[in-house]
C-alpha cells in the first residue's frame, strides 16, 4: 500500500485525501489482528492437546493476546478463558476438531479474503491516483500556457492556445470528479463487505467459544458454575457492534471523508475564463465537390486564435451555395468595402455561460489559426460558383503542411484558407474581427538586438582563422610527409607514358608567361595567402562572408 501513497503536494487540490490514505493502514492491521486472534486460538488448541502439563501457560498466552485486542471482541473477552485457567491441570481434553474448523475455515477464509481486499484497495487507489495525477498535470500545461501567453515574442508565437487546454482541462475535471465519487463508492462497497465479513467471524468465534464451552462442561461438571457467570451470548449477540465502534473510532464512517458527494464547484481551481471575441457559424469547402461547403463552429479567442470545429450534418443535407441566381448579391459582395477598424463590441460570454458552444462534444479543431503570424492578409474573394467568401492568406519562408481536406490552396510560400458566410453583413463582421484581432500583433518596431555584438563577431573571425590555418598546416605536413615516402626514380619517363603535351618551345613560354601573369597581378593584400594549393585567402573569406563551418581545403 506505500506504493500508492498520495503526495504531499496535492493536498491543496484534495485536502480530504489525507484522511482516506490514513483510513487504509488501520483496515489492513484489522485484518492482521483478526489473524493474531485466530492464530492465538490455533495455537491454543494445538498446546492443549498434545501437552498436557503446560495448559496453564497457555491460557495465559491466551488471555494476555486478547486483552491487547479489545478493539476486536470488545473489554470483556479476555474473561471468557480466565475459570479454565484455574482448573487447566485437572483436565485433559481433545481440542483437534476445534483446531481443524479455525484451520480450515477461518484462517483460510480470512487469508482469502485479506489479499481480495488488498487488491481491490490497492486497484482504487491506482484508478484515483492516475485521476488526480491526471488532473494535476492538465492544471500544470494549462497554467504554463497562459504563462507563455502573457509574453508574446517572435520566438513564441506558435505556441498552443491556453483556451484549448483550458477545454481539456474541463473535461478532466469532470472525468476526475466522476472517478472520485466512484471510487468512494466502491470503497464504501468494501468497507460494507469487511463489516459483513467481521460479524461472520465474530459468528464462527461465537461457535468456536460454544463447542469449547460443550466441551470443558461435559468433561468437568465443577466448570459449570462458574461458566454460567460468562454469558457468551449476551456478549456477542449483535457481531455488528464491534466494527460500529471501530469505524467510529477510525473514522470509517465520517461524512467528510467517505459519503459527502464530490461536486465540481468544491474543487479549489481558479480557472481563468478565456474570452471569446466572436463565434458563429461558417463553410469550408467541401472535398466533395466545388460547388460544396462543409459547416463549421468558428470560434475567435481573445488570445488570437480561430479554431473551427466540424458540425455533424448528414450527407443528404450537403447542398450547393454557388448557384447562379445570387448574382446581384454577388455583385455587392465583391465591392464590399474592407474594413480597417471596427469598433464591434465582443461578446462578453464566457464558454460556460454561452448557449451555443457546447464543452462536452468539444473535440479537437479541424483549422486553427494563429493571428500573431507575421505576415497574415484577410480580404474577401469573387468567385462565380459562392458567394460571401473571404480568404485568410498566411506568407511563409517554409512550407508548412495544411490539414487534409481543407481545400486550401498552398505553394512553398502562400498558404490560404477560404470561409463562406450566410450573408454580407455576418462576412464583413467576421473580416471586421479578425482585423482587429491581427492590428493587436503588429510590432512597434524591430526586435532588440538587430545584429550580433561586436565581440561575438570578433569570436567568430578568430576561431573561422584558427580552424583554417590548422587544417592547412594538416595538409602541408601531409604532402611533404608523402613526399619523402616517394622512392627517388632515376629514369626519364617517356612522353608516351605521360598525358602532358610535349614540351615545346612555345609550351614553355607559354606556362613562364602564365606564372609571371598571375605573379604580378595578384593582389596584394595585407593578409598573407596561406592556401599554396589554391585554398581560399583572408580577402576571399571577408568577400564571401565569414560562415560558422571551418572551410575544409582539400575540397577546394
Amino acid at each position: 500500500m506505500s506504493q500508492h501513497a498520495f503526495p504531499q503536494e496535492y493536498l491543496k487540490l484534495w485536502p480530504y485525501a489525507a484522511d482516506q490514505q490514513a483510513c487504509f493502514p488501520n483496515v489492513i492491521e484489522r485484518f492482521v489482528n483478526w489473524k493474531t486472534v485466530i492464530r492465538s486460538l490455533t495455537e491454543f488448541f494445538q498446546q492443549t492437546s498434545s501437552l498436557e502439563k503446560s495448559i496453564a501457560k497457555v491460557y495465559e498466552i491466551l488471555h494476555q493476546n486478547l486483552q491487547q485486542q479489545e478493539m476486536l471482541l470488545g473489554a470483556n473477552s479476555s474473561n471468557i478463558f480466565k475459570p479454565w485457567e484455574q482448573h487447566c491441570h485437572q483436565t485433559q481434553i481433545s481440542f483437534a476438531s476445534i483446531e481443524s474448523r479455525t484451520n480450515d475455515f477461518i484462517i483460510a477464509r480470512l487469508l482469502a479474503l485479506k489479499q481480495n481486499y488488498v487488491k481491490d484497495i490497492e486497484k482504487q487507489q491506482k484508478e484515483i491516483l492516475k485521476a488526480r495525477t491526471k488532473t494535476a498535470e492538465y492544471l500544470k500545461l494549462h497554467e504554463a500556457q497562459v504563462q507563455n501567453r502573457a509574453v508574446i515574442t517572435s520566438q513564441n508565437r506558435d505556441t498552443i492556445d491556453p483556451w484549448l487546454t483550458e477545454l481539456l482541462l474541463h473535461h478532466q475535471l469532470r472525468s476526475m470528479i466522476d472517478s472520485e465519487n466512484d471510487y468512494q463508492n466502491k470503497m464504501n462497497d468494501i468497507f460494507r463487505d469487511m463489516a459483513v465479513f467481521d460479524s461472520h467471524i465474530i459468528t464462527e468465534l461465537k461457535a468456536v467459544f460454544e463447542e469449547f464451552n460443550l466441551i470443558k462442561t461435559t468433561q468437568w461438571s465443577s466448570l459449570q458454575n462458574q461458566m454460567q457467570s460468562l454469558n457468551i451470548n449476551e456478549l456477542y449477540a449483535n457481531p455488528n457492534t464491534y466494527f460500529e465502534h471501530f469505524s467510529t473510532v477510525h473514522l470509517l464512517d465520517s461524512t467528510q471523508s467517505w459519503k459527502a458527494e464530490r461536486k465540481l464547484e468544491d474543487f479549489p481551481c481558479d480557472l481563468q475564463q478565456i474570452e471569446i471575441v466572436k463565434q458563429g457559424k461558417l463553410y469550408r469547402p467541401s472535398r466533395f465537390g466545388l460547388k460544396m461547403w462543409t459547416p463549421v463552429n468558428c470560434v475567435l479567442t481573445a488570445t488570437g486564435y480561430l479554431h473551427c470545429f466540424d458540425l455533424p450534418i448528414h450527407k443528404h443535407n450537403w447542398f450547393d451555395f454557388g448557384s447562379k441566381n445570387e448574382k446581384s448579391n454577388h455583385q455587392r459582395s465583391a465591392t464590399c468595402p474592407r474594413p480597417l477598424s471596427p469598433e464591434l463590441q465582443p461578446s462578453s460570454a464566457t464558454i460556460s455561460q454561452q448557449s451555443g458552444f457546447n464543452v462536452e462534444g468539444v473535440g479537437n479543431s479541424v483549422i486553427s489559426i494563429s493571428l500573431s503570424q507575421p505576415r497574415i492578409l484577410i480580404h474577401p474573394v469573387v468567385k462565380k460558383t459562392s458567394l460571401h467568401v473571404f480568404e485568410i492568406i498566411i506568407y511563409q519562408r517554409k512550407s508548412k503542411q495544411v490539414w487534409p481536406f481543407s481545400k486550401s490552396s498552398y505553394n512553398d510560400a502562400v498558404v490560404k484558407y477560404e470561409f463562406k458566410a450566410d450573408n454580407d453583413n455576418e462576412m464583413v463582421e467576421w473580416i471586421a474581427c479578425l482585423q482587429k484581432q491581427i492590428q493587436n500583433y503588429i510590432p512597434n518596431g524591430p526586435p532588440e538586438p538587430l545584429f550580433k555584438s561586436s565581440q561575438k563577431i570578433e569570436e567568430n573571425v578568430e576561431k573561422l582563422v584558427h580552424n583554417n590555418l590548422a587544417k592547412h598546416d594538416t595538409v602541408v605536413d601531409k604532402e611533404m610527409e608523402a613526399r619523402k615516402s616517394e622512392p627517388l626514380n632515376i629514369f626519364v619517363p617517356s612522353r608516351k607514358s605521360t598525358q602532358y603535351p610535349p614540351e615545346t618551345e612555345h609550351n614553355v613560354w607559354e606556362n613562364d608567361n602564365s606564372r609571371s601573369a598571375q605573379t604580378i597581378g595578384e593582389d596584394r593584400s595585407p593578409f598573407p595567402s596561406y592556401s599554396p594549393e589554391g585554398g581560399q585567402d583572408l580577402k576571399t573569406l571577408f568577400n564571401n562572408g565569414f560562415t560558422s563551418e571551418p572551410v575544409d581545403l582539400q575540397q577546394q
